[in-house]
């Protein structure tokens, strides 16, 4: 893992070198760490500020509990010098522990959380989103029993579940992995190395997003957003809060925050008192009549805390008390004052007291106990949610195995339905294909065997009309004194007929003339020398 670049300030001549660099970066990234950070009895341990440009960027931690107020002087003018950009992420407690303890007011600041927050709308989430981010501390029907109260409420993301949704979602920066330790540990010194190098590993995360959140434009896009974060840095001005305030330690956006028309206070308009949070808000962020008659005035925020607690345990019930709380504080506070003057005696020399190391020694211990019993849960959780997570999944194989197989047999089944329709749609074509080719046969011989039997009719009909006409066509002359008679028989042209000539003597003969089809009979004295002689004569070829 790779541990951040940092530099322990917790010498006047420290600080005055770290604030000269912090002076020449345009913007820087500030966090602190303490006990109870920003709330009455509190102490502040660190101060964590990282520079932005010129790169590489640094990490500069300022011991708290080793330098006075006087010594800290150059940095607070850092934090009121309104040239340069301070960076925080949910800075309301940082902002209150400056503002209480130094009476450091810090100017022009930019709140990432809040940038976090809009960023949803430039994402395009709608009431879908935002319902299913209240089911992170809601139960389903306190959300649907109270419509009214949850209309303008949304969860605030933390720094590790923004860095988780926002730069973890696209590219996982090598090392920034957040660390967990006991903030009931920040007043040790010397402080170990592991809560060093978590304080400077949360500056770095918030350079982190401070670097994708300009690269994504959610901050150059609102142009309201500088003056938002002022306005909700400061939100605790009017009076330091309580440890136990669960209407101001919450992990809610209070209203009136953002600038949605519907949420705006103007100067003319009424603002009523929140008896949760102790703030002057308009009649809309009430889900009922703040001039009706009610034991409680309480906005949507707070009234929905009250649902919250209902749910979850308050925050003092979780994490369990000390013995005499604020008289360990000021005893604690003491010793720290006591160390001051030790060190600037003895040149910055301390030495351990019994008393803290076996107060230490104790906490140990009892953190050990602690941490094994949260292993042992964790083991016996981890364990039934293996046994869940095998029971699942041989279910889900089982699954997968019976629609494998059903798929199978659905698959052979079809298969086999194809192949039949497909054998039978070929048995139909070959029947259909041998029953056309019959078809074409048969038709073919009926035409043969009508053509022959027509061819045939033609022949025996012209044999008939030959033989008409040859009888038609014979002429019979008469014989002895008489004159031969003449007849006109009529013959179709150019047929070619036998004609018969008879005559009682052989030196007459009958002559035929034929003449546009009309035959007649003559008489001639004396024969034709030939048969053709008397065919020429009649123009007929023989």
């Amino acid at each position: 893992m790779n541990m951040p670049n940092f530099a322990l300030c917790n010498t006047p001549f420290s600080v005055i070198a770290a604030v000269s660099l912090l002076n020449a970066s345009p913007a820087i990234i500030v966090d602190c760490e303490a006990l109870q950070l920003g709330t009455r009895g509190g102490i502040l341990s660190l101060i964590s500020i990282r520079s932005i440009s010129p790169k590489p960027s640094y990490c500069y931690l300022f011991d708290a509990l080793a330098l006075s107020s006087s010594y800290l002087q150059p940095l607070f003018n850092l934090l009121t010098n309104p040239n340069i950009l301070k960076v925080f992420y949910d800075g309301r407690r940082d902002w209150c522990a400056f503002y209480y303890t130094y009476k450091v007011r810090i100017r022009n600041v930019l709140d990432l959380q809040l940038v976090d927050l809009t960023s949803r709308f430039m994402r395009g989430e709608g009431t879908a989103q935002q319902r299913q981010r209240l089911l992170r501390l809601f139960t389903l029907e306190q959300i649907k029993q109270n419509e009214a109260k949850f209309a303008h409420v949304h969860v605030l993301n933390g720094l590790a579940a923004s860095l988780k949704e926002h730069v973890f979602l696209y590219k996982r920066p090598f090392g920034l992995n957040k660390q967990r330790v006991d903030h009931d540990d920040w007043l040790i010194r010397p402080l170990p190395i592991d809560y060093l190098h978590y304080a400077a590993q949360d500056v770095e995360i918030i350079h982190v997003l401070y670097a994708y959140f300009i690269q994504a434009g959610y901050i150059t896009r609102n142009p309201f957003l500088f003056s938002q974060s002022e306005h909700y840095i400061s939100l605790w001005s009017d009076a330091i809060p309580e440890p136990d305030d669960v209407y101001r330690a919450n992990p809610l956006l209070p209203l009136e925050i953002l600038q949605i028309p519907e949420l705006s206070v103007t100067s003319s308009s009424p603002s009523f008192l929140c008896q949760g949070c102790s703030r002057a808000l308009s009649p809309l962020s009430f889900h009922i009549e703040p001039r009706l008659p009610s034991t409680r005035l309480l906005c949507c925020v707070c009234s929905v805390v009250q649902l919250w607690q209902e749910r979850w345990r308050p925050w003092e019930m979780v994490k369990p008390k000390r013995v005499h709380e604020e008289v360990w504080r000021q005893e604690v506070q003491i010793k720290a004052w006591q160390r001051e003057s030790a060190r600037q005696e003895a040149g910055n020399k301390v030495q351990p007291k019994a008393g803290m190391k076996a107060q230490k020694t104790s906490r140990r211990e009892e953190k050990r106990q602690a941490k094994q019993e949260a292993e042992k849960k964790a083991q016996q959780e981890n364990a039934r949610r293996e046994a869940e997570d095998r029971a699942r999944k041989a279910a889900a194989d089982a699954k997968v195995r019976r629609e494998t197989r059903d798929k199978a047999r659905r698959e052979a089944e079809e298969n086999a339905r194809r192949k039949a329709v497909n054998k039978a749609r070929q048995v139909a074509e070959v029947k259909a294909q041998s029953e056309a080719k019959a078809r074409v046969k048969a038709n073919r011989e009926a035409r043969a065997e009508r053509k022959a039997r027509r061819k045939a009719e033609r022949k025996q009909g012209q044999q008939g009309q030959n033989t008409e006409k040859l009888e038609g066509s014979v002429t019979t002359a008469g014989v002895g004194d008489d004159p031969p008679n003449e007849r006109c028989i009529s013959a179709p042209p150019l047929s070619p007929m036998i004609v018969i000539v008879s005559s009682p003597s052989p030196h007459q003969w009958s002559r035929l003339s034929i003449c546009d089809g009309a035959v007649s009979d003559r008489c001639h004295s004396s024969p034709p020398t030939t048969l053709s002689a008397v065919v020429n004569d009649h123009h007929l070829d023989f």
